[in-house]
């Protein structure tokens, strides 16, 4: 017993520093990839905690706490050994934690970024996330340690801050060929050389200038051989605690091989400040202006001003409120063709907290879109929604939402129209295909201008479904759409059905391949005849095997999916059956802490083998290295 007791113990300590190494390679990454894995280690935690279910007297509640548990009589043993085997675990994603808090204050201060800043607010969700992740783990040990009158384990405290200069900078070469061929006739292939460079960088000048720099250029084939370069120079200043200034110089250039009056310039300069005066207040407004210019169709060319306002707090622990406007003007060079326009929304919210997990929201939003000169286009758009949510879990939550819309033109009376909308929302898992969901929308539009033929009532519903159990799966979709015209169902209607099941293979890390089918199916009703509803001689129906792959375990990344599908016009005797193939795979390799190999793989090809069908097909490949910057070595 004590040789066997001491093993255990040298395990524990291989274990721990086992999870310590591969926190320190991890907490240097993207905030995405700290998520998957804080995602997986929560994933693998709780699967390891529900042995302990088996010892209790009642089943736990939806909030797990102390007093609403029991354990059996003679069950304190088997709990504290499977606490002790998993106290490395927990350990691990708090650390993951630590290391995102550490990691976003790095790069954003104690700032917000703003709404528009995509990676930003990409990385402040993750940051959400894992903070999730690490709650629920520690209030759900702590209950189960308060049982048995251990002491839970001591949580993580917050570490140094990290580098100076971080990033990542990419050089990626490969091939891209589009080819289209009709069958026993002609065939044209378009091929480049494919390359992908890119550079993002962020420097902490002094504890409160940031500089980030980005840039990139790519060459591939997008229906057209194609060529883009752009690239970024962003610097945030830190007055104090409460607020910041910030600008950016942004440039972008477009070029199109078979289209060249498509080709662009853009320049774009911008300012922004924020202002925080109290932990429950938060303002920021930022300006920027662009500038287009088409050397090949100089009438194309164009100045764009935006203006966005948004300030956002807290009345009460259980009272938020937002309010946000915004304006956006654009002068054209040549506006013979099209008169100036300008575009403004303004939109508030408030929300309030209805019990521990729970939330009711209030939206109200008022866009529109006017000419300089009277046009029909011209007109303004009012939106109202309640929206609540419930969380009972760590992912498992359900959402609601209840929307009016109306859409008023300026000039043409028979656009205008109404929108009611319903939606619910129902979801069960972390991300993995082991979860379920369902949403459900049902919406109906009504149009005043009953005489206009070309705009009609219509009723459109959607119910999605996903579930998973033990090796199987299935997913399905229902979407119906049906018009009406002054009260009158004879009208056209469209039914398009979806069903996909198969088998889950390493499911926590997303591994699913099986058959599907689905059918696309428009009901025609001929208007002022006796002709009844007939099916149109377009419906078809689609059937193939697909796979997605999602594996995340160091040193290898790989996120690919594959798609085989025949379609076939079911009410057209002998039509063609096109084939159509999709592959992409994106993978990564950890060559070192600090390089990554990546490669992308894309291939796309549809047509039949009929004579005169047309067939076409692009394969794209890009291998390629990443170098990051303030990883650990």
């Amino acid at each position: 017993m004590p040789e066997s007791k001491s093993a255990f113990q040298v395990m524990r300590i291989l274990t721990t520093l086992l999870l310590t190494l591969t926190v320190e390679s991890i907490q240097a990454n993207t905030l995405q990839e700290t998520e998957k894995a804080a995602r997986l280690t929560a994933i693998r935690l709780f699967d390891a905690l529900k042995a302990i279910e088996a010892y209790l007297e009642t089943p736990p509640q939806e909030q797990t706490r102390a007093p609403n548990l029991k354990l059996k009589p003679g069950a304190d043993e088997q709990v504290a050994a499977v606490l002790d085997r998993n106290k490395p675990a927990l350990a691990l994603l708090e650390r993951l934690v630590v290391a995102a808090e550490n990691d976003f204050k790095r790069r954003y201060g104690d700032i917000e970024p703003g709404r528009d800043d995509v990676q930003g607010q990409a990385d402040l969700r993750s940051l959400y996330r894992i903070r999730k992740y690490g709650n629920a783990a520690r209030s759900t040990f702590d209950s189960y340690a308060a049982l048995i009158g251990a002491t839970p384990p001591l949580p993580v405290q917050p570490g140094k801050s990290g580098p100076l200069v971080r990033g990542t900078i990419r050089a990626g070469m490969g091939s891209n060929t589009a080819t289209t061929e009709i069958k026993g006739g002609d065939k044209s292939e378009t091929s480049v050389t494919r390359s992908d460079l890119a550079v993002d960088l962020t420097a902490d000048l002094t504890p409160q200038d940031k500089l980030v720099l980005r840039a990139s250029r790519r060459e591939e084939i997008r229906f057209a051989p194609l060529s883009q370069i752009r690239g970024d120079l962003d610097y945030t200043r830190r007055l104090s605690p409460q607020g910041a200034l910030g600008g950016r110089v942004g440039f972008d250039q477009y070029q199109n091989d078979a289209n060249d009056s498509t080709d662009v310039n853009r320049t774009a300069f911008g300012i922004r400040g924020v202002l925080t005066p109290s932990p429950g207040l938060r303002a920021n407004a930022d300006f920027t202006l662009t500038t287009a210019a088409y050397p090949n169709n100089t009438p194309l060319d164009y100045k764009e001003s935006r203006l966005n306002l948004n300030a956002a707090g807290e009345v009460s622990p259980k009272a938020a409120w937002g309010v946000e406007y915004s304006r956006a003007s654009q002068d054209l060079e040549d506006n013979t063709g099209v008169a100036d326009h300008s575009r403004d929304q303004i939109a508030g919210t408030v929300t309030l907290r209805t019990g521990e997990r729970s939330t009711l929201a209030v939206n109200a939003r008022s866009d529109g879109f006017a000419f300089d000169t009277s046009s029909p286009r011209s007109y303004r758009r009012q939106t109202l929604e309640l929206k609540g949510r419930s969380r009972s879990g760590i992912g498992r939550s359900s959402t609601w939402a209840l929307s009016f819309r109306s859409k008023d033109y300026e000039a043409i009376q028979e656009r205008n129209y109404r929108e009611y909308r319903g939606d619910l929302q129902t979801r069960s898992g972390l991300g993995t295909n082991q979860e379920r969901s369902s949403q459900f929308f049902l919406n109906y539009r009504s149009f005043e201008g009953k005489e206009n033929p070309a705009y009609l009532d219509y009723l459109e519903t959607r119910w999605d479904l996903r579930r998973a159990s033990s090796m199987l799966f299935w997913e399905s979709n229902l979407y119906v759409l049906y018009f009406f015209k002054d009260g009158s169902t004879e009208r056209n209607s469209r039914i398009s059905q979806f069903l996909w099941c198969g088998i889950l293979l390493a499911a926590n890390q997303g591994i699913v391949v099986g058959p599907y089918v689905a059918t696309d199916t428009d009901l025609v009703t001929v208007s002022g005849s006796n002709v009844g509803p007939f099916e149109s001689r377009a419906n078809r129906v689609r059937y193939g095997v697909k796979g997605n792959v999602r594996l995340y375990k160091q040193p290898l990344s790989i996120d690919g999916q594959a798609r085989y599908e025949v379609a076939q016009t079911y009410n057209i005797p002998d039509s063609p059956a096109p084939v159509r193939l999709e592959i992409q795979v994106n993978a990564s390799y950890a060559v070192t802490p600090v390089v990554d190999a990546t490669l992308r793989l894309q291939n796309y090809s549809i047509g039949a083998d009929d004579p005169g069908a047309i067939q076409t097909s692009e394969f794209d490949v890009l291998v390629g290295l990443a170098y990051h910057l303030g990883r650990s070595q």
